[in-house]
C-alpha cells in the first residue's frame, strides 16, 4: 500500500512538472502568436502602399500614354484636313480647266487662244502642283499612321508588363483586364483599317480626276 502511495505520489509529482512545461511552452506560443499578429499586420500594412504605388504609377504612365497618342491623332487629323482642302481645291480646278478648255474651242482669234493657251498652262502647272503636295501629305500620313501605330504597341506592351508585374500579387483581377486591352485593341485596330481602306479609295478616284483635265488640254493641243 505504501508503495502504490510512493507511485502515485511521484507520478503525481512528474504530472505537475510537465504541466509546467507545458504551461511554460504555452506562454512562448503566445508570445510568437502575437510577434507573427504584429508581422502579418505590418506585411499587409506594406503590401497595400505597394499596392497604391504600382495603382499610381499605371495611372500615371496611362496619362501620358494617352497625351502621345493623343497628340499624335491630332496631327493626323491635322494632315488629312490639308488633304481634303488641297483635294477639293483641285477639283476646282479642274472646273476651272474644263470651262477654259470649252472657251477656248468656241473662241478663233490667235490673241484669246494664246491668252487661253497660257492660263491652261498655269492651271496645268498648278494641278501638278497640288498633286506633288497631296501626294507629300499622303506620305507624312502614312508615316504618321505607322508612328501612332507604334505608339499603340508600346503603350499595350507597357501595359501588359505592368499587368504581368502585378499577376503575382492578384492573377485574376490581372487576365481580366488583359483580356478587355486586347479586345480593344483589336477593335481600334479594325476601326482604323476600315477607315484607311475608305479613305484610300476615295483618294484614287480623286486622283483619276484630277488627271482629266490633262488629257483634255493635251488632246486639244493635238487638234492644233
Amino acid at each position: 500500500m505504501l508503495e502504490k502511495i510512493a507511485e502515485l505520489d511521484y507520478s503525481q509529482s512528474q504530472l505537475r512538472d510537465m504541466n509546467s512545461v507545458m504551461r511554460d511552452w504555452l506562454d512562448v506560443a503566445e508570445d510568437e502568436v502575437a510577434m507573427l499578429r504584429s508581422e502579418n499586420v505590418a506585411l499587409r500594412k506594406q503590401v497595400k502602399v505597394q499596392e497604391k504605388l504600382i495603382s499610381e504609377a499605371q495611372q500615371v504612365e496611362a496619362e501620358s500614354d494617352s497625351f502621345v497618342l493623343t497628340d499624335a491623332l491630332d496631327v493626323r487629323r491635322h494632315t488629312e484636313t490639308k488633304i481634303q482642302e488641297l483635294e477639293e481645291e483641285s477639283t476646282m480646278l479642274k472646273e476651272q480647266n474644263k470651262t477654259l478648255t470649252s472657251e477656248v474651242e468656241l473662241q478663233h482669234k490667235d490673241g484669246d487662244i494664246y491668252q487661253k493657251d497660257l492660263k491652261l498652262k498655269h492651271l496645268e502647272e498648278t494641278v501638278e502642283e497640288c498633286s506633288n503636295i497631296i501626294k507629300d501629305l499622303r506620305q507624312t500620313n502614312q508615316e504618321l499612321r505607322e508612328q501612332l501605330e507604334d505608339r499603340q504597341d508600346e503603350a499595350l506592351l507597357s501595359a501588359l508588363n505592368d499587368l504581368t508585374e502585378e499577376s503575382e500579387i492578384s492573377p485574376s483581377p490581372s487576365l481580366s483586364i488583359l483580356e478587355e486591352i486586347k479586345l480593344l485593341t483589336t477593335s481600334d485596330e479594325g476601326k482604323t483599317c476600315i477607315l484607311d481602306s475608305n479613305h484610300l479609295k476615295t483618294e484614287e478616284h480623286e486622283a483619276e480626276e484630277v488627271l482629266k483635265p490633262q488629257s483634255s488640254t493635251v488632246d486639244l493641243q493635238n487638234e492644233r
